[in-house]
């Protein structure tokens, strides 16, 4: 039985020349390197000022005279008023994957907090000491809500 020759031909570059077989790994690295997402600063600036505020609050009287205010602020970002200052397109896949890094990254929390801050200050017509609080973030459609309760000791 004769030998039929391989249909499989030796690679080549561009100009026809027999490319080198691939080198075998005699060693391999120590570390693993992994790709990471997150929000970028310019990304949580443009959707926080881009975001619609309301809040609501009250003031308490406690025993011992003692006075608490006791509310919540509501953020609301609308993804198509940003959509042009964007790369991605502004879908609900992208409000949902948006929602869930604001939920976890710290810089956020530290704003929503000092916006909650200023409204409570606000409503209360006295500087506040918020009692510290998670915002709690959602995303229907292209929209995301960020929701925070506030609770504030008031001098």
């Amino acid at each position: 039985m004769a030998a039929q020759p391989s249909p499989i031909r030796p690679l080549s570059t561009a100009r026809g020349a027999p490319r080198k077989p691939m080198a075998c790994a005699t060693r391999v690295t120590l570390f693993e390197r992994e790709i990471r997402e997150r929000l970028s600063p310019s990304g949580i600036e443009i959707l926080l000022d881009a975001a619609e505020v309301l809040s609501e609050g009250q003031r308490e009287e406690l025993d011992g005279g003692r006075v608490r205010f006791n509310g919540s602020t509501m953020l609301t970002i609308d993804l198509g008023r940003v959509h042009a200052a964007l790369r991605e397109p502004c879908d609900p896949v992208l409000a949902a994957r948006a929602a869930a890094f604001l939920a976890q990254d710290a810089r956020v929390a530290r704003r929503v907090r000092a916006i909650a801050q200023a409204e409570a200050r606000r409503l209360a017509g006295a500087a506040v000491t918020l009692v510290p609080a998670e915002p709690k973030v959602r995303a229907r459609g292209t929209i995301i809500h960020i929701d925070l309760d506030i609770e504030a000791a008031l001098p």
